[in-house]
């Protein structure tokens, strides 16, 4: 049942148009003059533990359909939260005009810190696009599907919840974080795996006790699961060319987590 909650979870947001179903992936708390702990409990906590009880008074009616319905609908409310189709559209053209400016303004809305800060040229730019895109889609997407396979909807809520409090009022950011290691490290594997492995596997190793920031970590990891582009290629086009390979490098990945996913369920 969790699988297929997966399954169709994914597909309905691959469709061409979002699903309606958005919360939490639109949610963004207000900071208050409150606590950092009360923040984290009522915007956390309580929403985690109340689908928790859900599915414990009322997952086994039905057969499992009525508990299998509560995870699926909070994993697409969970998933996506940034218009991805129109934002790697935009990269591509701004890649072939040759407008670094509007494509920094593209990745600086990914609210990303850092990332896409002091880009010199075309090429910093290119690495900078990496590292934000894979950050996003690591926390808009592969996060949530790790935490889902591993707790089911209670874990994907309270990642996605506390995801959420740390962007937009900096609470939480230390739990985030931990919770955010180990999706990282499965993101880097699954991406390597269904990029080229030969250059991607040493590097994942290497990076696995890594004290880098994760958006440099994750940043890594696409660059090295993607090939080489060549040296006489025009910095834009060369732009718009790598956020296409990362655009099919991020379904393969998630592609990847669903068949590990069903092949450890199915041993």
């Amino acid at each position: 049942m969790k699988f297929l909650a997966i399954l169709l979870a994914v597909l309905v947001h691959w469709r061409d148009r979002p699903p309606p179903l958005t919360w939490p992936a639109h949610w963004t708390p207000v900071a208050t003059a409150a606590p950092e702990w009360s923040r984290l409990l009522t915007g956390v906590v309580v929403p985690a533990a109340a689908v928790w009880l859900l599915l414990w008074l009322l997952g086994g009616w039905l057969w499992g359909l009525l508990g299998f319905l509560i995870q699926f609908l909070v994993l697409v409310g969970c998933l996506g939260g940034t218009p991805w189709r129109a934002l790697l559209d935009n990269l591509v053209a701004d890649g072939y005009r040759g407008d670094q400016q509007a494509a920094l303004h593209s990745l600086d809305q990914l609210g990303v810190a850092g990332a896409a800060e002091a880009v010199a040229d075309v090429d910093e730019l290119r690495a900078a696009t990496g590292e934000v895109l894979a950050l996003r889609f690591l926390r808009e997407w592969f996060a949530v599907l790790f935490w889902f396979a591993l707790l089911g909807a209670p874990g994907a809520l309270l990642y996605r919840c506390l995801e959420r409090v740390a962007a937009t009022t900096g609470s939480g950011a230390c739990p985030c974080a931990w919770l955010e290691w180990p999706a990282l490290r499965a993101f880097g594997l699954a991406a390597a795996v269904s990029g080229r492995p030969g250059r991607a596997l040493g590097p994942w190793a290497a990076s696995l006790w890594s004290a880098e920031g994760s958006a440099r970590v994750a940043g890594g990891y696409v660059e090295h699961a993607l090939d080489e582009l060549p040296a006489d290629l025009d910095p834009g086009i060369a732009l718009a060319t790598r956020v296409r390979a990362l655009e099919a490098l991020f379904r393969r990945t998630v592609l990847a987590w669903l068949v590990l996913v069903a092949l450890v369920w199915i041993a």
